[in-house]
């Protein structure tokens, strides 16, 4: 039992991380395609990216002109509803299947915008 709680919370953190990465990814690139190198002072900016905390990082695409339109505004509801999870993750509590398949729903959202990396 605990051996599968073990896999389930690995798989969980990764996607997680997964989504993170890849929003945070989109900012960046987002913020340089606009100042260049000096996209880390660019005003939208009121903390450094590597500082973000979750909830800071998805009201980016929601407050942004230069993010707004990236999600729809019930995309947007569905990352907030991440921050929960990403808090029960951070704490080692096991996930409802409920909240894994938010988790999963979320990736592919963020997965979406992935492939407009540079």
């Amino acid at each position: 039992m605990i051996e599968n709680d073990v896999e389930y919370m690995t798989s969980a953190y990764r996607i997680l991380y997964e989504i993170e990465t890849i929003l945070k990814a989109n900012i960046q690139s987002t913020l340089y395609k606009k100042y260049s190198v000096n996209w880390d002072r660019a005003p939208e900016l009121k903390t450094p990216l590597d500082q973000m905390f979750f909830f800071d990082t998805v009201s980016f695409y929601y407050q942004s002109p230069l993010c707004k339109g990236i999600f729809t505004d019930q995309e947007i509801k569905q990352l907030y509803l991440l921050r929960p999870v990403r808090n029960d993750v951070a704490h080692m509590i096991v996930l409802s299947d409920k909240q894994f398949q938010l988790l999963n729903n979320c990736r592919e959202l963020v997965k979406r915008i992935e492939k407009n990396l540079d």
